[in-house]
């Protein structure tokens, strides 16, 4: 799983970005269930496309530099 899914090892990023509930033995916290994700994952999804055009230009060029294409 990547940094961005396990919240970069910060307690309760799953919770805070997806909601759910979290039973442990002083309280119970529920939170709406929120499948696309709140805060990180839409604002990653947003910016796919241009991450996904820039590495596509920069494998090319990379693959041409040495002299495979």
């Amino acid at each position: 799983m990547g940094t961005l899914a396990r919240g970069g090892g910060v307690p309760y990023a799953g919770w805070i970005e997806f909601g759910g509930t979290i039973t442990g033995p002083k309280a119970t916290n529920t939170r709406p269930f929120v499948k696309q994700g709140r805060y990180l994952f839409p604002s990653a999804e947003q910016e796919r496309k241009p991450v996904m055009d820039t590495l596509g230009r920069e494998v090319e060029r990379l693959i041409k530099k040495a002299g495979l294409g």
